[in-house]
């Protein structure tokens, strides 16, 4: 005991150390955003059931929407995307203190809307999408690198997210502003960063990425153009939806997601990648597709039909990439050569969940028992998904470098 460092010392290291941990938690936020998210997915599917057992006392309606979408998507947008923009920037990382603002404001909103409070949990959201805007806004002003293009288009996500929230909240009174607020809030919001983030990630997922492809070349020119073209006309797409031409907007909302993907991504190239991620990449962007494409057809069946693009699309997408960027930074990139079993298992759960949750709308009789049904089984997804990724966002990897996908 003689050697053992002084009192005074020893509290020393352990602040230090405290320190380093929050620094590196504020530098790759999805670690805490990831896990935020899955919970409140979680707590969201289980609304349903609660409310035919008898154990809620409101309808579940629009509180399930806004946790599954400023709750669930929100975290994996703001982890995935606190995490790469800087990087990509080359811009400071995002502060402690904004981190901690984004996941306290989107906790916040969570609780609110559990406690059917929607008003509330909309401008709690609305101010995480304040930080989080203000906070890239200046990092953009700060940046020394030139992006891709399809990040410049990822970076307009969170300012529809910011929108679609205020005008959902106030702007009710005045049907076409509260109903392109909601088309913001649950589609733009999260359909433009899975474009621009989706044209760098997912030929890398597909293993689709040819020498120049890939979204990797700063943005400028004809590359930027198309970027903010495909962005405009997904925008432009569900103001129509508003105003009441939902099959012109949603085809046209359709047609952009198409025509980029197909461009940017190559998922509907053959590819010698193996595995459950190349499945569910593509699954996430055929759903992405199909949802504002059908949806039209099927006026009594709409948020059912909406559901392909929420949890088919924006849900499974957004586990996969999450894994991408967890097993990235944890030292185990070698997942993706060998696929975990349990990833099929997760794959086959959360597209059961979305037929299960789609077939409701068209079985009256046992409208009730599928809802319950896709709720539960889309929570053993998310639990799935919990055992099989989470663990590793405190595992750390001093030698990964660069972007998110990297």
């Amino acid at each position: 005991m003689e050697n053992a460092p002084p009192k005074k010392c020893r509290r020393r290291q352990r602040l230090s150390r405290s320190a380093s941990t929050v620094r590196w938690l504020a530098d790759e936020p999805f670690r805490v955003l990831f896990p935020l998210g899955v919970l409140l997915g979680a707590a969201g599917v289980m609304l349903w059931p609660l409310f035919y057992w008898g154990k809620l006392g409101y309808y579940p309606l629009l509180p399930h929407a806004r946790l599954m979408v400023e709750g669930f998507l929100a975290a994996f947008a703001f982890g995935f995307l606190g995490t790469a923009m800087p990087k990509v920037l080359e811009a400071p990382r995002f502060s402690p203190a904004e981190v901690a603002a984004w996941v306290l404001l989107l906790a916040g909103a969570a609780a609110a809307h559990l406690g059917h409070r929607i008003v509330v949990g909309d401008a709690l959201f609305a101010a995480a999408a304040l930080v989080f805007c203000a906070g890239l806004g200046i990092r953009w002003l700060k940046r020394t690198g030139s992006p891709p293009p399809g990040f410049v288009l990822a970076s307009l996500g969170p300012p529809c997210g910011l929108a679609g929230a205020m005008l959902a909240a106030w702007g009710a009174a005045i049907p076409f502003w509260g109903a392109f607020g909601l088309r913001l809030l649950h589609f733009g919001f999260l359909l433009l960063p899975l474009l621009g983030v989706g044209s760098f990630l997912f030929p890398r997922m597909l293993g689709t990425l040819r020498r120049g492809d890939g979204g990797a070349k700063p943005a400028r020119g004809f590359a930027l153009a198309g970027a903010l073209a495909a962005g405009g006309a997904a925008v432009a797409g569900l103001a129509l939806e508003a105003a009441g031409f939902p099959r012109t907007g949603g085809g046209i909302v359709a047609a952009a997601a198409a025509i980029w993907f197909t461009a940017q991504t190559g998922w509907l190239r053959r590819s010698g990648a193996k595995g459950a991620f190349p499945v569910a990449v593509r699954c996430g962007i055929a759903c992405l597709i199909l949802g504002p494409a059908l949806t039209p057809f099927f006026p009594a069946q709409r948020i059912a039909m909406e559901h392909i693009t929420l949890a088919g699309g924006f849900g499974l997408l957004a586990f996969a990439a999450g894994a991408r960027a967890v097993y990235g930074h944890s030292g185990q990139s070698e997942k993706f050569a060998h696929c975990p079993k349990s990833w099929w298992w997760l794959l086959g759960l959360a597209l059961l969940a979305v037929s299960t949750r789609v077939s409701a709308d068209f079985l009256p009789a046992s409208r009730i028992a599928h809802h319950v049904y896709a709720a539960l089984t889309w929570l053993a997804a998310s639990v799935l998904y919990a055992v099989a990724v989470l663990p590793y966002v405190a595992m750390r990897d001093p030698e990964v470098e660069g972007d998110t996908a990297e």
